[in-house]
């Protein structure tokens, strides 16, 4: 799984990381923004954003990251 600079695919990757790395979910991008991201933060490294296809969560999840 990729963690990008940005909620998409053209934006720099800023680290890959295996399954089951725990992460703290942060917001999620907007339907009228970038549907189907989250920003997050990878436990113990850096914040930035991943395709929702491939983040569990377990939990209820954080709102809408601010416009």
């Amino acid at each position: 799984m990729n963690l990008r600079s940005g909620p998409g695919t053209g934006y720099r990757i800023l680290g890959t990381y295996n399954c089951g790395q725990q992460v703290s979910l942060l917001c999620w991008a907007t339907p009228g923004q970038h549907p189907g991201w989250w920003y997050l933060q990878i436990w113990g490294g850096p914040r930035g954003y991943m395709r929702a296809d491939y983040v569990g969560n377990t939990g209820l999840g954080p709102g809408p990251c601010p416009a």
